[in-house]
């Protein structure tokens, strides 16, 4: 097993914002079209798109922040992977390898504790916001809605880990290049 001690907050966040990218632009696209049949433009809607685009850079970048800080001080995920081919390229060595099983217990733990510590700022907030606003039923969603995500979102995590593994023995797993210096040890 290896274990992902550290993620690159920029570059994860830059990865994933161009990942979604295409479909937030799509969605918006139809959007506008909606927008123009029925005869105006919805500044709100733009801006939403907008805002889309700016969080979910800004939630992937703080995600990676929060995960190496857990990898640091918990551990962080772990992956049975093998070794396909090592090269040569631009004078640096890379070797592909292949992500055989991830470790179950690790996606739980590390996703347990971002869900914990993000749903937990967000439910704070919700507190104070029903506090300040004396509405109730925001004051009950700002203690329920962090219990529910963490158990929700451990719950789902384990399942999404169970089929990776599930698919990854029958049709084979992610193949990724790793770059730089590599340790021996750590890759069958």
């Amino acid at each position: 097993m290896i274990e992902l001690k550290k993620v690159d907050a920029f570059s994860a966040a830059k990865v994933y914002l161009l990942t979604i990218l295409p479909l937030l632009l799509f969605g918006f696209l139809l959007n506008l079209a909606v927008m123009l049949v029925e005869g105006g433009i919805n500044l709100a809607e733009i801006l939403m798109t907008i805002g889309q685009i700016i969080f979910a850079f800004i939630g992937t970048f703080i995600s990676a922040k929060i995960y190496n800080f857990i990898a640091d001080r918990f551990g962080g995920l772990k992956a049975e992977v093998i070794s396909l081919d090592s090269k040569l390229s631009r004078g640096r060595k890379t070797r592909m390898i292949e992500v055989k099983r991830l470790d179950i217990k690790s996606i739980i733990k590390v996703y347990g504790i971002i869900a914990a510590a993000i749903s937990l700022i967000f439910g704070l907030f919700t507190l104070l916001a029903g506090l300040l606003a004396n509405d109730v039923a925001l004051v009950g969603l700002g203690v329920v809605s962090p219990i529910i995500y963490i158990v929700f979102g451990v719950i789902f995590s384990a399942i999404v880990g169970w089929l990776y593994n599930f698919i990854a023995v029958k049709f084979g797993g992610v193949k990724v290049e790793l770059e730089g210096k590599i340790e021996e040890d750590s890759i069958v």
